[in-house]
């Protein structure tokens, strides 16, 4: 039975209380009850009374019930797991029965109003995400690592030299696709290609030009004591506040490093490291590397506990 019929019997009704006798009031309230139906009239009583319920319990609690839809809690589960295992590099026969379970659900999601659902598998694509993932890899690796370039020295810093054997160790595609992504191309394999590489990037070759014949080499910068002072404790403070990962961003780090590496010599470098690390490292570029390493060593452990 449709809601129309309800809404006509209270109108009828109402004529009908009138003649015997019932106060024109409560006469004029049936007729708005039948009024306030109208945009109702097409559903059947089944239908307005599972909306009269859901309306009784947001008046009461402030909200609107969920609609239950068979399979629509499993598609989102299975989209999940599937995301994290993506997100996670999980291996390909855990991503191959996510995606089995996603079909399924959707199927299931599907039925549920009249639609028969296909799915079906793009081969390429776990592939070309695994690929495009190791790139953007790639592209933030270098990133972090051209900060790290303060001087032709850095080049020989252990850290870099590390970071510069793992990063020679990729593909050729990945690590060309990682300059093109950055606007920037280098030549040679492997390391000599990511040396060259940054060389674009930072504007600062791994081997120093050699002065002029019969020119003076140019002086390291040298600050004075009260300026090694400064540094030394803002360094310090920065330290502190890093111990909240989210206190310090990686712009604020880069800039005072970049300042540390540009105006002090490098026994100077190596004294403020020392005294804000505990290390002074064997160069300049090994000292900017044990201060970055302390300033983020929260934010890394945060990390690696996600992962």
């Amino acid at each position: 039975m449709k809601s129309s019929a309800l809404q006509e019997f209270l109108r009828n009704l109402g004529g009908s209380l009138g003649a015997v006798g019932v106060p024109a009031k409560s006469v004029e309230d049936l007729r708005a009850v039948a009024r306030a139906l109208e945009p109702f009239r097409d559903l059947d009583l089944e239908q307005l009374a599972d909306f009269l319920r859901r309306a009784a319990e947001f008046r009461r609690d402030g909200h609107v019930p969920a609609v239950s839809v068979a399979g629509l809690d499993g598609a989102m589960a299975a989209a999940q797991r599937l995301g994290e295992l993506v997100q996670t590099g999980g291996a390909d026969a855990d991503i191959g029965r996510e995606q089995k379970h996603l079909e399924a659900a959707l199927g299931q999601l599907g039925g549920q109003f009249g639609l028969g659902v296909k799915v079906t598998p793009d081969k390429k694509w776990l592939a070309g995400l695994r690929a495009k993932g190791e790139v953007l890899r790639a592209v933030e690796g270098l990133r972090r690592l051209t900060t790290q370039i303060t001087d032709p020295s850095a080049y020989q810093s252990d850290a870099v030299r590390t970071a510069l054997d793992e990063f020679g160790r990729l593909d050729a595609k990945v690590l060309k696709a990682a300059g093109d992504e950055l606007g920037a191309s280098g030549t040679g394999k492997g390391t000599k290609y990511v040396e060259s590489l940054l060389a674009k990037l930072t504007g600062i070759d791994s081997k120093p030009a050699k002065p002029a014949k019969g020119g003076k080499k140019v002086a390291e910068p040298a600050a004075p004591p009260e300026q090694v002072e400064a540094m030394s404790k803002e360094l310090e403070d920065l330290v502190e506040r890093s111990r909240d990962p989210d206190a310090v961003s990686d712009a604020e780090i880069d800039a005072i490093l970049a300042r540390l590496g540009s105006s002090f010599s490098t026994e100077q470098q190596k004294a403020i490291a020392k005294r804000v690390s505990g290390s002074a490292g064997r160069s300049a570029a090994d000292a900017v590397n044990d201060i970055r390493l302390d300033l983020t060593a929260v934010k890394r452990l945060r990390e690696s506990q996600r992962v």
